[in-house]
């Protein structure tokens, strides 16, 4: 569990009745960052690199550390997470005006396609 989520994710999914829920939506979501960003889990993207908290309103947000940080950290990030008893899901969106950015995630996204 360390390996994956942080100590603050395992605090807020151990204090939630159904905890499994939660876990799988934080899951998801940083499986979705890594897919949006082109890389997966390779390199400088961790599991802890990417962390799923919750604002006071309640809406999810991502909170990027280490080299993914650096990267990414002057990007906006929209996170969606939904789950039930049975399955969870997140959808992850990234805003930027960096084009240079934007070069490098679709060089990353191309060799990626190629190498397949």
């Amino acid at each position: 569990m360390r390996r994956i989520y942080t100590e603050e994710e395992r605090r807020y999914c151990d204090a939630q009745k159904y905890s499994f829920q939660h876990y799988a939506a934080r899951f998801a979501a940083k499986e979705a960052f890594s897919k949006a960003i082109g890389t997966g889990l390779t390199g400088d993207m961790t599991w802890t690199s990417v962390e799923v908290v919750k604002r006071r309103s309640g809406e999810p947000i991502l909170r990027l550390s280490g080299k993914i940080a650096e990267k990414y950290g002057s990007c906006t990030l929209h996170v969606s997470l939904s789950h039930t008893s049975e399955s969870a899901l997140a959808m992850v969106a990234i805003e930027t005006d960096d084009e240079a950015l934007l070069r490098r995630t679709q060089a990353t996204r191309d060799h990626a396609a190629t190498a397949s």
